[in-house]
């Protein structure tokens, strides 16, 4: 038994819903710029302040490094050319 023509409208219509729900979903407006501090020989360096500046507009975000000298700076706007990444070991 097939479907008739109005069967099949309902159901393409229903599987475009669905899946336009997901692909709204799916659109990110932020980004995040992580990463881990390490001197030359490959040792971490915890304690150091990193600073991330966006050059277009000169606004910035600072923070402390933890103990495993990893960072992390969050709901980044993708917007950003160019950015800088400042590390300052104390």
């Amino acid at each position: 038994m097939g479907l008739n023509g109005s069967a099949l409208k309902l159901g393409l219509a229903t599987i475009a819903v669905l899946l336009s729900g997901a692909i709204l979903r799916a659109q990110v407006t932020t980004a995040d710029v992580l990463g881990t501090i390490t001197d030359p020989s490959g040792a971490v360096v915890p304690g150091a302040k990193a600073t991330l500046q966006n050059l277009d507009t000169g606004i910035s975000r600072s923070l402390e490094v933890g103990a495993s000298g990893d960072y992390l700076f969050t709901l980044l706007p993708i917007l950003l050319k160019t950015v800088k990444l400042l590390f300052i070991i104390i």
